[in-house]
């Protein structure tokens, strides 16, 4: 009998046990709380660092409470790597912030929404804003991502779009042009690969 009652009992040990996840929920809210808090207000390194630790920590529900702050802040580091959480998110009701980004004339911002576009799964219902940035865009990684975000909607023809990007005397548009094969992972986009490799 005395041993037994030395054992803490299975209910002693529940409560035990919730007390101690309950603690660690605090403190991941508390660190949310934080990084949110240095996303509004913190230098832009700081605010940086926050994003890339929501996106880590996967904690990327309330990303819509930062659309006015990300705007107000007009960061163009920083609004990029918001739409990369955005992205990561899933979350369609950042639509618009989204769309509005499609039109910034900065090349990082827009080749980051034409990417949340894709990750969105926004790509046919905005497919007439990324139609241009395939084709006509001087930006060549928002140019390589609207490519690949339209390829399966055989809107473009991807091969030849790869293909002039790849005929460029610029290094930076050819290696676009690699990174949307090698992302594509279409094995009709492997001969393409013949004249980079030479």
């Amino acid at each position: 009998k005395e041993e037994s009652s030395s054992q803490p009992s299975t209910e002693d040990a529940i409560s035990e046990l919730e007390e101690e996840v309950g603690s660690s929920s605090a403190e991941t809210d508390e660190k949310e709380e934080n990084m949110l808090r240095v996303i509004r207000q913190g230098e832009e390194s700081s605010a940086l660092q926050g994003l890339f630790d929501l996106i880590a920590l996967n904690r990327l529900t309330r990303l819509g409470e930062l659309v006015e702050p990300i705007k107000e802040r007009n960061s163009k580091r920083v609004t990029a790597t918001f739409l990369m959480a955005v992205g990561q998110s899933k979350d369609r009701n950042l639509k618009d912030f989204v769309l509005d980004s499609l039109e910034n004339p900065d090349g990082r911002i827009q080749a980051n929404a034409v990417e949340a576009v894709r990750m969105l799964d926004l790509t046919e219902e905005l497919k007439s804003q990324i139609l241009p940035l395939a084709t006509q865009s001087s930006n060549d990684r928002v140019r390589a991502n609207s490519i690949i975000s339209l390829h399966k909607t055989g809107l473009i023809d991807t091969k030849a779009e790869i293909e002039n990007m790849l005929s460029s005397s610029k290094d930076n548009r050819k290696l676009s042009a690699l990174y949307a094969i090698q992302d594509l992972m279409d094995p009709a986009m492997i001969p393409l690969l013949e004249g980079p490799i030479e």
